[in-house]
């Protein structure tokens, strides 16, 4: 997974972690290094991230195999995590002012809702 956030001043990766899971990393551009790395649940999935903004902080949706967590983008910092099963796509509706998630569930796929401004999740879970 690879976002870029801060105005094109961040890179967000990840990479395998021994054990299981994954790190997140953040590189700053200008400086050429990572500045911050956190550990995140499972596998993350490819193609299923989604950049949002919220009370003015850019916050990075990561799905994966054992479900979503939202890390605030400048500080690499898991602030919640949602175990709705393994996640297949995201998107940040900036209409209605949440996350949508399709996750796969036993007999098919389902849409999980989330209200960006409180993380909190509204349906589907």
């Amino acid at each position: 997974m690879l976002a870029i956030a801060g105005g094109g001043r961040h890179v967000l990766a990840t990479t395998a972690r021994a054990g299981g899971g994954a790190w997140l990393d953040l590189v700053h551009l200008d400086v050429r290094r990572r500045i911050a790395r956190t550990a995140i649940e499972g596998r993350p999935s490819t193609g299923t991230t989604a950049l949002f903004a919220r009370d003015g902080s850019e916050l990075l949706a990561v799905g994966g195999d054992q479900g979503l967590q939202v890390v605030d983008a400048t500080a690499a910092r898991v602030l919640r995590t949602f175990a709705i099963g393994a996640v297949r796509s995201v998107r940040a509706d900036t209409a209605a002012a949440t996350l949508s998630v399709v996750v796969e569930r036993a007999g098919g796929e389902a849409t999980v809702v989330i209200d960006r401004s409180t993380l909190e999740c509204v349906a589907g879970c």
